[in-house]
């Protein structure tokens, strides 16, 4: 806004005096040119105050605007002064409006200017409006003040890249990726929701909180990081919500997708029998681990003092050294926690079904060998549930222990030779009465034929559930 010269001002005080006899007021403008959709009143006057009620953002009147006011408060009127308003168009050309006239003199007038809105809208770009006083008398022309104003300038939203791909990101780690918002349009765009995230691992990094404005031209860089609490592949969408669209809500989707691979494995390789001193005793108990390739990599731990009777754990173990906490899988009442501290050593707490807690130091007595028919295979039939444990080891005789067991709770194991073959025909290690013939056509598939004491033997069709890692 433009203010009258303060020697202007002052040069009046002193000089200035009507040939009729009055004291020559001097007129301004004191405060802000505000321009308003909406105002408390459209008649100028002397009090009390008018209030702007809804203002148009940074003076810029929409295309679609229906009203219009300029408002502004002027000091010292004088008597038969004429109030002019002057909007001058983007090409030069001005519109005039005498619109005031004083009858008397005032300290304070609030003035209210209706806009020329037909006018105005035929000329889309950067006004300029100016407020004069004219005195009748001389005929001089004094210039108040004065600012700019737009009109018709239309936001336009273009957000890019529209789609942010985060790759491959693992649990535990983060990735940040960054779109862009542009005012592509003429006029002031409000962004008024970011909706959508967090989500899937998906946030924003010190966001700008909307609502907040991109002025004409200029634009806001958003990041979003990618940090995922689970595996698998992830995606959603993050909507901006603006008045993007020529001054119109707009909403525009950011496709963001990323992936979390498995957890990388711990390094120790702890498959094998493990043979658990009681602490402070002779007393031996069997400890049968395997790991699995499975997303939580699993852990299966099979626990038997005598190959008679057997107790199965199973935990998933994200970290290293290996660990695992858990219940038997056949619900008798048992515990073990368990840490393999290395590829050799390790500890155990162990409680079985009605017997105290007991700790047991281990080592292992022999590692798994890497034959591709390690792991737990199941039969194919429709609901059936019967698992084989496999575990070669790299002995003279090319040894190999198989535990079979319908259900966690019923169990029987066999201790084969010459597994190389991948053929087993042998009674079980406790002398129980079962006797297993088991031959692997390949890597994934397997048949059995199980005998079981004093009852008719089955026969299975098998398939790897679960490939040792």
């Amino acid at each position: 806004m433009k203010l009258r010269s303060p020697l202007y001002i002052g040069l009046i005080l002193v000089l200035c005096t009507w040939t009729v006899g009055k004291v020559c007021f001097s007129t301004e403008c004191t405060g802000e040119i505000e321009f308003c959709s909406q105002v408390s009143s459209t008649e100028s006057r002397e009090s009390p105050p008018i209030n702007c009620v809804e203002k148009f953002p940074d003076n810029a009147i929409p295309a679609d605007a229906q009203n219009g006011y300029v408002l502004l408060k002027v000091s010292n009127t004088a008597l038969n002064d004429v109030a002019i308003a002057v909007f001058t168009d983007p090409q030069g050309k001005k519109l005039e409006y005498p619109f005031e006239y004083w009858g008397k003199n005032y300290t304070n007038w609030y003035e209210v200017v209706p806009l020329p809105m037909n006018k105005l809208l035929e000329a889309p770009g950067t006004w300029v409006f100016t407020y004069y006083v004219e005195n009748p008398y001389s005929q001089n022309r004094d210039e108040l003040c004065s600012t700019t104003f737009s009109v018709g300038f239309e936001p336009n939203i273009e957000v890019l890249p529209r789609s942010l791909d985060f790759g491959t990101v693992g649990v535990g780690s983060h990735l940040d990726k960054t779109f862009t918002i542009r005012n592509t349009g003429s006029g002031t765009l409000t962004v008024s929701s970011f909706v959508g995230l967090p989500a899937y691992g998906f946030s924003f990094v010190n966001p700008s909180i909307p609502p907040f404005t991109i002025a004409d031209g200029a634009s806001q860089i958003v990041t979003v990081r990618f940090s995922p609490d689970s595996q698998g592949n992830k995606s959603t969408n993050v909507w901006v919500h603006s008045n993007g669209d020529k001054g119109n809500p707009s909403s525009i989707p950011v496709l963001l997708t990323g992936y979390s691979p498995s957890p990388i494995y711990p390094t120790a390789n702890v498959n094998g029998i493990w043979k658990g001193h009681l602490n402070a005793s002779s007393d031996l108990m069997n400890f049968y681990v395997q790991l699995y390739d499975t997303a939580d990599n699993s852990v299966l731990v099979i626990v038997s003092p005598d190959g008679k009777s057997f107790h199965a754990f199973l935990d998933t173990i994200p970290d290293s050294p290996v660990r695992l906490d858990a219940d038997d899988l056949g619900g008798k009442g048992s515990h073990i926690s368990a840490t393999f501290t290395s590829e050799s050593t390790g500890t155990a707490v162990l409680r079985l079904e009605g017997q105290t807690e007991r700790n047991y130091d281990l080592n292992r007595w022999l590692a798994s060998s890497p034959l591709a028919q390690n792991g737990i295979w199941r039969n194919t039939s429709p609901g059936a549930a019967v698992n084989f444990y496999v575990q070669s080891y790299d002995t003279e005789d090319d040894s190999a222990i198989v535990i079979y067991s319908p259900d966690g709770w019923e169990f029987a194991a066999f201790l084969a030779t010459d597994f190389e073959a991948f053929v087993v025909d042998i009674d079980d290690l406790g002398g129980q009465g079962y006797h297993l013939t088991m031959n692997f056509v390949d890597e994934d598939n397997a048949t059995a034929s199980l005998t079981f004491p004093s009852t008719p033997g089955s026969n299975y069709i098998l398939v790897r559930a679960f490939r040792q890692r």
